[in-house]
């Protein structure tokens, strides 16, 4: 099956929701356990991962599984950056290694099924 742009494009949004979940843990981690905005965050969550599960399952009608989850570590850069951006964590060495190694990866296995 050979992926038309469409795909990849919906396979990163994807991708992106997922790691919304992540930043919605992190502020209800900023609340008091079982408050209101603490419940309400997870709830988003929950929300968040429903949503994903739909369009993962949308992704793979349109991607093998095989590029599909080899693209999914981009999910880890997402989250750098939205760390970055959003809640003031540095960037060290090691970090910008690793998103570097995940980003030869993908592009290795993206030209090794071609």
């Amino acid at each position: 099956m050979k992926p038309n742009i469409s795909a990849f494009l919906l396979m990163y949004l994807s991708f992106f929701i997922y790691s919304l979940s992540g930043v919605f843990l992190k502020i209800a981690s900023y609340n008091e356990i079982l408050s209101f905005k603490y419940i309400f965050l997870f709830g988003l969550v929950v929300l968040v991962m429903g949503i994903y599960a739909v369009l993962w399952q949308q992704v793979l009608k349109r991607i093998d599984l095989s590029v599909a989850m080899a693209n999914k570590p981009v999910v880890l850069i997402i989250g750098v950056i939205i760390a970055c951006c959003f809640f003031g964590e540095k960037l060290n060495t090691s970090i910008v290694i690793g998103c570097l190694l995940i980003i030869i990866g993908i592009l290795v296995i993206g030209f090794r099924n071609e």
